[in-house]
């Protein structure tokens, strides 16, 4: 990875929920990333999901001898956990009026887009 490429990835269609909410987290995060458009299933799919789905999280980053490592990260929920943790802020989370986070209602947005967001 050089320094002019974005340090991550989104391999998935636009139109997915899925794909949406991974890059609505990227953005409200201003993590810099670039998205290859791809269907479920297709080849690039395939080759970076076990199963073809979408999306995929390509994480680049280099290794201890300098060389290039990408680390592909499927499944929304996954992705959405290694975004908010990278990047604790600004949270993903919801915050309580006792500056408590809950957790739950991120997942539950996820739930939310994976159930009926189709």
């Amino acid at each position: 990875m050089t320094s002019s490429n974005p340090p991550y990835t989104v391999i998935g269609t636009p139109f997915s929920t899925f794909t949406r909410t991974i890059t609505l987290g990227l953005q409200y995060k201003e993590l810099k990333y670039k998205q290859i458009a791809a269907l479920p299933h297709s080849e690039i799919a395939v080759d970076s999901h076990p199963f073809g789905y979408v999306p995929t999280l390509i994480i680049h980053k280099v290794d201890g001898s300098g060389r290039p490592l990408d680390i592909k990260l499927s499944e929304s929920q996954a992705i959405v956990r290694y975004i908010d943790r990278i990047a604790p802020e600004p949270t993903l989370q919801l915050v309580d009026s006792s500056g408590q986070l809950l957790a739950e209602k991120m997942w539950e947005f996820v739930s939310f887009a994976a159930s009926y967001g189709k």
